[in-house]
Parts: C-alpha cells; sequence; structure tokens
C-alpha cells in the first residue's frame, strides 16, 4: 500500500485534492497536525471512484463556497462500497458545507473530530458507516445526519450542535448500531436524536441523552434500553464541565452513569480505556476512571 507522509504545516491547494486509485494512505506527521485546505470554492478532498484511501492525523479545514459546496471531504454518488475512507486521528472543522459528506461510500473513522462546520458535522446517504471514539459538536446544520444505509456509531460525544438534531437516525434496513454515546445540548430542529425511521425499528442501548432542546428524541421507530433521558436537570450525571468553555462531558464519581450499562461486546472507551472498569461497564460515551 503507498503511504505519503505530510510535513507539518499549512497546505493551501488551488483547486482541492482528488484521491483515488489504488488502496493508499495521507498520513500527517508531527505533533500537530498538518492542515489542508482550498484557496478556491469547494471541496478540499474529494474521492474519486474505487478509491480505498485512508487519512491519518491531518486537518482539513477552511473550505468555502455554495456551488460547489464547500465541504471538507466529499465521496459522493457511488455505488454503495466502490469508494472506501478511513479517518484515524483527523480533525475536520470549520468548513462552510459539511465537514464529511458521503453517498454511496464506506466509512471509518475512529478518534476523529468533526466541528464548527456551516452544515452538518457529519452528513451521509447510502452509506455504511462506522464511527468510534468521535466528538462531533459546534456544527451549524446539525450534528450527524445517517439517511438510509447501515451505520455503528459508539463511544462518540455529540454536543452543542444548532440547526438539526444531534444525530438523525432514518434507518432504512435494520442493524444500525448506536450504543454508549453522549448525546448532549444540541438545539435546533427535533433536538437530540431524531429516529425517523418509517417501519423500520432500532434499538439503541446505554447512551445518554441529555438536556437537548426542544426534546431530547423525536419518533416512534426507537428504543432506548439502559439509556439515560434526562431533560433539563443533569446534576446526577456528574459531568465535569457542562455548563463552561471547554465543555467536557466526562463523567466523574457519583455519577447515576456509572455501573448503569447493561450487557455489551462494547470493550472500550472514548478515550480508549477498558470497559468496564468497575462493577459493570458505564453508560455514555466515557468509562469513569478514578
Amino acid at each position: 500500500m503507498p503511504y505519503v507522509l505530510i510535513a507539518p504545516g499549512a497546505y493551501l491547494l488551488p483547486t482541492g485534492l482528488q484521491v483515488g486509485g489504488a488502496p493508499r494512505s495521507l498520513i500527517g506527521t508531527g505533533a500537530a497536525k498538518p492542515r489542508l485546505t482550498r484557496t478556491s470554492q469547494g471541496p478540499i478532498i474529494t474521492i474519486d471512484p474505487a478509491a480505498d484511501v485512508t487519512f491519518e492525523h491531518l486537518e482539513i479545514s477552511g473550505a468555502t463556497g455554495t456551488t460547489p459546496i464547500g465541504n471538507g471531504i466529499e465521496c459522493g454518488d457511488a455505488p454503495v462500497g466502490a469508494r472506501v475512507v478511513h479517518l484515524i486521528d483527523m480533525l475536520l472543522a470549520n468548513n462552510s458545507g459539511n465537514n464529511l459528506y458521503s453517498r454511496g461510500c464506506t466509512i471509518s473513522a475512529v478518534r476523529s473530530e468533526f466541528r464548527n462546520a456551516g452544515f452538518a458535522g457529519v452528513a451521509t446517504q447510502d452509506t455504511t458507516g462506522t464511527f468510534d471514539g468521535c466528538s462531533v459538536h459546534d456544527n451549524q446544520g446539525g450534528g450527524i445526519g445517517f439517511d438510509g444505509g447501515l451505520y455503528t456509531l459508539t463511544n462518540s460525544f455529540v454536543y452543542r450542535n444548532t440547526g438539526g438534531a444531534g444525530i438523525n437516525l432514518f434507518a432504512s434496513t435494520t442493524g444500525s448500531r448506536l450504543e454508549f454515546n453522549t448525546v448532549i445540548d444540541n438545539s435546533g430542529g427535533f433536538g437530540g436524536l431524531e429516529c425517523n425511521g418509517g417501519s423500520v425499528p432500532s434499538t439503541l442501548p446505554n447512551n445518554i441523552v441529555a438536556r437537548n432542546t426542544p426534546r431530547n428524541t423525536y419518533g416512534n421507530t426507537c428504543t432506548f434500553p439502559s439509556s439515560l433521558l434526562v431533560d433539563s436537570d443533569i446534576s446526577q450525571l456528574h459531568f465535569k464541565s457542562p455548563d463552561a468553555a471547554p465543555y467536557d462531558y466526562h463523567l466523574t464519581a457519583g455519577s447515576i452513569a456509572i455501573d448503569a450499562a447493561t450487557l455489551s461486546t462494547v470493550d472500550h472507551d472514548f478515550d480508549g480505556q477498558a470497559r468496564p472498569n468497575g462493577a459493570g461497564r458505564d453508560v455514555g460515551a466515557d468509562e469513569y476512571v478514578p
């Protein structure tokens, strides 16, 4: 597999970067993530058909434009599975469109952050997506849109997104899995977690869904076993810093989320720490470690 190592610094791409062909990896080096941006309007990264590409330890930020849309990474309009994108330790931020847009692709993201987009943090259609240990926050068009396709979202924080739901799940097939996530302080649209799957039911266990407006959940096709749905008084959840920046929704001692999850095969949390740590697994993205 070809590897391209990217030295620290900022890279100004006049027309963006198109990536395709055989499996390849673009890997940033140095303590700070190298930054890729585009000086003209449109997406910074475009994924070509039949691509299998890994992006690691990079910042993709600053896309502008409405025609074409200023998405951070755009993977679209291919048959499902024809384009494969892996994101590892990535920052997608401050793009005028969506930080990540996918239509008909296969996407995996671990330890990655999606923030401050003009549209959604993550916007997908007919996609196979796996997201673990991610944070999606402060996006102006909602946090995550899962429209059709098949999705797994675990160990992730989705918070302070506006203009749309924290998570919008439109499950057209059975099998999507949303477990051990903390969805909090999202506002606009339908609030925290919109579950609009027609007749397709989804079971979403062991999540914290709290203090979202106008409501925590919307729709009647999802159930939330062993999840904590808390409207306004979140004091019993004992978050580290829920009301002042830098916002931190990790658990502290005394939280009602500690040891409250049902049995699961998930063996780690947002920080990569082992689950369980104690008598049982903790509800939400964080496993409390004293």
